[in-house]
């Protein structure tokens, strides 16, 4: 995440620098459009079991834009296999490992654009839901209901709500929108499989479908 931060830094001061010269060129490309996209990238995070680590990330996303402000509604798939957390037994109190693959998370942010240009920065913050999937208690137990118990545990601690930042770069070009970001998002529970903040790091593309109010030329 560190070299994703100081790359969008750098982007960031070229951004900055060519910004004075676009803005009198058709300032405003993509204000009050609708646009869906797609991206790939890096998504880090650790669990009480497994030290942080980065495992690759793809995602959807859909962004509805005004002159300076835009809502983003996006979907990230951090693509895992056999990732390891562990929690506490609710019958007999001991610690036991739990597996699962990939981490879903949904969300939505409020987005601000504070140049109007071909190319921008941007920052947003927002909310979302993560839940893990193919979630599996390991072990042996002492009865089916134990084992259901620790089941249903491991599910309902795989999922979690979280508010998110993120910060990027944007480049748009007739209907076609290039951009690159970094988020971070705020810590999970204690209890929770997922422990401390998870970060991400990607870069998409997303396509105009129109524009989002019939009053706009």
């Amino acid at each position: 995440m560190r070299v994703l931060t100081r790359a969008l830094a750098t982007l960031g001061l070229a951004v900055l620098a060519g910004a004075s010269s676009l803005s009198a060129q058709n300032a405003g490309v993509g204000s009050n459009r609708f646009y869906i996209g797609a991206s790939a990238g890096g998504m880090s995070f650790a669990t009480e079991a497994q030290t942080r680590g980065t495992i690759p990330m793809a995602g959807g996303n859909a962004l509805i834009t005004a002159k300076r402000a835009a809502l983003l509604l996006g979907y990230d798939l951090g693509l895992g296999s056999g990732e390891t957390a562990s929690m506490v037994d609710p019958v007999d109190l001991s610690v036991r490992d739990v597996t699962f693959d990939n981490i879903n998370r949904f969300y939505f942010m409020l987005m601000a654009y504070p140049l109007k240009s071909h190319i921008q920065p941007f920052i947003g913050i927002g909310w979302g839901i993560q839940t893990l999937s193919s979630v599996q208690v390991q072990g042996t137990f002492a009865d089916a209901e134990t084992e259901a118990l620790n089941q249903s545990q491991a599910e309902d601690f795989g999922s979690t709500g979280f508010m998110q930042a993120t910060a990027g770069i944007e480049v748009r070009v007739g209907v076609v929108n290039l951009f690159g970001s970094v988020s971070a998002s705020t810590a999970a529970n204690d209890y929770d499989l997922i422990q401390g903040s998870v970060y991400t790091g990607q870069a998409g593309l997303r396509i105009s479908l129109g524009k989002s109010r019939d009053d706009i030329d």
